[in-house]
């Protein structure tokens, strides 16, 4: 965009401001008698052909956008488009917080394409929707109740209804800065996941997943958040590059040797095996010991021979690093005869086996890995396979049990848990070494505090049996933008084995699941979840905690009292990732065409969604996924409070200060414009300077239409027929339909950047500072209804309907202002995009007369610099290129020749705007071409200032200027 706007400046520079010519303004001449000249032509500016409009230069945005938009634009296309229907399906946004800058890109993103497709003709279905369950909101909920200040614990039902109430609260904030942005969208039936029908929709696809076996519970590792006491998905986490662990290198004594590797191992005293983990506090929990059977280990030693101990070979060079000391290669040894190897637990009396695991490798560490099943998902599964049940003695907020020895009770695992593990591994003379490491680690995305890994029961969703399908039918039958989003999709889908789907909250919709009081063992058939269903449909979710039991079983399992509810609810990624079927399904709509949001969705919703949806339906849930990144400050930095650079929208739309930066308060356009001019693929920035340069880029679109505007004023739209229209203007016609296939297809490949690219090329190049200048004299000094004025005129009014429609779906208010001003408002019309998608005339197009034009644009160019040299030899004589006249010299029979013979010297001269414009063939020319530019010798007409007349007096003698 800066690019462009220097290249207009030239442009601009060099001929508005040579020509003295402004869109709106008679300029005063250099006159010789100026008495004569002022009277004479104050009586002929009256005759002037100047342009007429209210359509103001400036958008006065802040107060006159919410009056242009077409708030009935959303049924009204419903009810009158006749094309295919496009489903753009809202990913629901977080119902908490105010609407930020990635709300603003997202929203607007999805608008401009729904604008579009409103344009081509298409009935366009966008629901927005909000996701409402979830620990923030429970939180936030949770806070109301503090501030109360009671003793009182609250009940689940109070706390389900302050939490309801809290979100919905924030749904009409959101709602309302959103539809401010001028986003279309059927606003009075927007979905909720806490709507009754939706909750009830939500349990029929659990039903299906059931029915699939694909739902089980069981004891396995999960990710879990001390600091929110449940369990989370992988979607949930974000993680920190800056975090600190404390690393240490610990031995692990051999008490049996295995078989194959007693013949050599033997020999060497105080034997041991050296693991590397950045988590002390899982020593409590090691079951066993893992290598690769496939690596070549040694025996070295680090103490100078009292003792000896087995890593990785490869490895030794990193080990040596680290205790800066050099260790020698003793024995070499294969990691299959050192399977079977028995060692002894550091601290705890048990023993740790040596076992074989594919999940070892040679990246970092000894070679060894310490092995603890309760707390890490490889450990787990090979010790699952050999028998090793997990230990766990850490409770829910993160804190060791008494389980986990003497001196560990009560500790937070991550602080002094770490400390107390070490301290005791250094008395007991086992820490070789100890150090801080630095490593990218998980956090809960909600608290921003860090999590850990630990073995708990959950219900979980078995994604092995249908990730292969999934990730086939993503590859067959979606598209991406970017396309390496599809990559990415699918090797995520690719690696993941099961989804944890329970969480330990009680604002969310409960797994329809009840206990025997006695044996614990879970009751949960097709008959009970279909039970369940229909209650929510009547009741929604609360019901689970409103009613008793017996109301929620079917009516066999009634009045035994036997059963008590489960306690767990759904995660938040399973309620918006079954939209698919609660609203799209759920309203009668095909498969959504679009699912459109930022890049950390390949492992949220696109991901939830595309997993419910195979797995319920064996089908993909949509046809293309649409990816934006983040944005970011002017510096390229992530916005946060703490840094103090958050940009809000709605200080960009109604101006103040964010960071360091001040808005003038630039209206939603500016915003929309700078959406669109991004490369939203990746990650956007955006600064007062950039929103600046936006408003000062969509003054000049405005300034294009008003000359349009004001030159057609008293053109009733009459059409000219094609061959009765002049050269350029057939020219400009043959643009128009170039431009309008560019803009088309960036749009259909949502390459948005690229339309406002072509806008302004268009807009600064080929009209303001090409077109626009050559028939400003045609416009303005011609007859009303001369032949060559409504000729320029038919063609502005083309070029004026097809340049609003191509900046509609970006700039919303500022076409709905242009519309208002235009004959484009007829009929019962109320919006520019009840006009449709302009269609040029397919004889428009024409290569003959692009190439003619070319070469003519050519000659042109080098009048510009022919006269600017002649202008500084002459300054007194030459003002304007109005005070020369030129002589074209051709080679006779050459191409160029040829273009002016059939174009017409006549109009080839007119793109000069100078006095007097001859041709001359010669047979010899070194040269294509050869301007040769004099001082006119004429004398100026008083109306049109043409040198034109060889006597004296102030009138024009030409046709086209009717001065008498």
């Amino acid at each position: 965009l800066l690019l462009l706007n220097k290249m207009y400046q030239i442009t601009a520079r060099h001929i508005a401001g040579n020509l003295r010519l402004r869109h709106f303004q008679v300029p005063v001449r250099h006159q010789s008698d100026k008495a004569t000249r002022e009277s004479t032509t104050s009586s002929f500016s009256e005759t002037l052909n100047l342009p007429q409009t209210d359509f103001p230069m400036r958008a006065n945005a802040k107060q006159r956008e919410p009056q242009l938009i077409y708030q009935q634009l959303y049924q009204w296309q419903q009810e009158n488009n006749d094309g295919t229907l496009f489903v753009n399906h809202d990913g629901p946004p977080y119902a908490n917080g105010s609407p930020h800058m990635g709300h603003a890109l997202n929203k607007i993103l999805k608008d401009i394409v729904n604008r579009y497709k409103v344009l081509r003709g298409h009935k366009v279905s966008y629901i927005p929707g909000w996701d409402c369950h979830g620990l923030p909101i429970e939180m936030k909920a949770s806070e109301i109740i503090q501030k109360e200040k009671r003793k009182e614990k609250p009940s689940s039902t109070e706390l389900r209804q302050l939490a309801r109430k809290y979100a919905l609260g924030q749904i009409e904030q959101q709602k309302e800065a959103f539809r401010s942005w001028g986003v279309m969208g059927d606003w009075d039936n927007a979905y909720k996941t806490m709507d009754h029908e939706y909750e009830s929709r939500q349990i029929g696809v659990f039903l299906k997943l059931f029915q699939r076996g694909l739902i089980y519970r069981a004891l396995k590792p999960v990710f879990w958040s001390p600091s929110s006491i449940t369990a989370l998905a992988e979607a949930e986490l974000e993680y920190n590059d800056e975090h600190i662990s404390p690393s240490v290198y610990v031995t692990f004594p051999v008490q049996q040797l295995s078989a194959s590797g007693k013949e050599k191992l033997e020999q060497y005293s105080n034997l041991s095996l050296m693991i590397w983990t950045t988590t002390p506090w899982t020593l409590p929990s090691n079951k066993a010991l893992c290598i690769n059977s496939a690596f070549a280990y040694c025996v070295t030693t680090v103490d100078g021979g009292k003792s000896h101990t087995i890593v990785a070979e490869a490895l030794l060079p990193k080990l040596e690093s680290v205790l800066d000391k050099k260790l020698p290669i003793l024995c070499s040894v294969s990691g299959a005869d050192i399977v079977g190897a028995v060692c002894q637990h550091p601290f705890r009396p048990q023993p740790s086996p040596v076992l074989h695991g594919e999940h070892v490798t040679l990246e970092s560490g000894t070679g060894v890995v310490h092995t603890a099943p309760g707390h890490g998902v490889d450990d787990f599964k090979v010790c699952q396979e050999h028998g090793i049940e997990a230990f766990v003695p850490v409770n829910d907020y993160g804190k060791f049990t008494s389980l986990a020895g003497e001196g560990f009770e009560g500790k937070f695992v991550l602080t002094d848990g770490n400390n107390a593990v070490i301290e005791l591994l250094q008395q007991v003379g086992v820490l070789v070494h100890k150090e801080n490491y630095k490593h990218k680690y998980p956090y809960d995305w909600r608290t921003k505090k860090p999590v850990i890994v630990r073995a708990t029961t959950q219900w979980f969703a078995g994604l092995t049996d249908i990730k292969e399908h999934a990730a086939s039918v993503l590859q067959e039958n979606v598209s991406f933008t970017p396309a390496y989003g599809k990559a990415r999709l699918s090797a995520m889908v690719a690696t993941r084995d099961d989804w944890c789907i329970s969480r330990q909250r009680v604002w969310g919709v409960p797994i329809p699941v009840f206990y025997d009081k006695d044996t614990g063992n879970p009751l949960m058939n097709d008959e009970t979840i279909e039970h369940i269903q229909k209650i929510f449909l009547e009741h929604g979710s609360d019901a689970w905690w409103d009613l008793e039991v017996d109301a929620l079983l079917p009516p066999k399992y009634r009045g035994q009292d036997k059963y008590t509810k489960g306690s767990d609810t759904m995660d938040v990624w399973f309620d918006s990732g079954v939209s698919w079927d609660a609203v799209v399904n759920g309203r009668g709509l095909p498969k959504a065409d679009m699912y459109l949001e930022g890049s950390d969705q390949h492992r949220g919703w696109f991901q939830s969604s595309l997993l419910t949806s195979v797995g319920a339906t064996n089908e993909v849930p949509y046809k293309k996924i649409v990816t934006h990144g983040f944005v970011l400050d002017g510096e390229g930095k992530k916005m946060s409070k703490s840094l103090g650079n958050v940009i809000e929208p709605q200080v960009v739309i109604h101006g103040g200060k964010a960071g360091k930066d001040r808005f003038e308060g630039f209206g939603v356009d500016a915003l929309r414009f700078w959406v669109a001019s991004t490369d939203y693929t990746s990650d956007v920035s955006i600064s007062a300077h950039l929103i600046t340069e936006m408003s000062n880029q969509i003054r000049k679109l405005r300034n294009t239409a008003r000359f349009m505007l004001g030159n057609i004023a008293d053109y009733d739209g009459t059409p000219v027929a094609y061959e009765d229209l002049l050269p350029l203007d057939r020219y400009m016609l043959h643009n128009v339909q170039e431009f309008v296939s560019s803009i088309t297809t960036n749009y259909d490949n949502l390459s948005f950047a690229k339309v406002v690219q072509s806008l302004l090329v268009f807009s600064n190049i080929e009209l303001s500072a090409f077109y626009f200048d050559v028939i400003k004299d045609r416009l303005y000094t011609s007859p009303k209804a001369s032949p060559q004025r409504r000729s320029a005129q038919f063609v502005l009014s083309q070029i004026l309907r097809a340049f609003t429609v191509a900046m509609a779906p970006v700039l919303c208010h500022t076409t709905e202002d242009i519309f208002q001003h235009s004959l484009m408002k007829e009929g019962t019309k109320e919006s520019i995009f009840q006009c449709g998608w302009f269609e040029p005339n397919e004889q428009w197009k024409s290569p003959e007369l692009e190439q003619q034009w070319k070469k003519i644009r050519e000659l042109r160019q080098q009048f510009h610099i022919s006269f600017e040299d002649l202008k500084k030899k002459q300054p007194d004589a030459i003002r304007t290129p109005i005070d020369v006249d030129v002589k074209v010299v051709v080679k006779k029979n050459s191409d160029v020749h040829a273009i002016i013979e059939k174009v017409g010297i006549y109009h080839v001269g007119e793109v000069f705007i100078a006095s007097e414009v001859t041709l001359e063939a010669v047979d010899e020319l070194e040269k294509e071409f050869e301007l040769v530019l004099t001082p006119s010798e004429t004398v100026k007409c008083a109306r049109c200032w043409k040198r034109v007349s060889k006597s004296s007096n102030l009138f024009c003698d030409k046709d086209f200027c009717p001065a008498e």
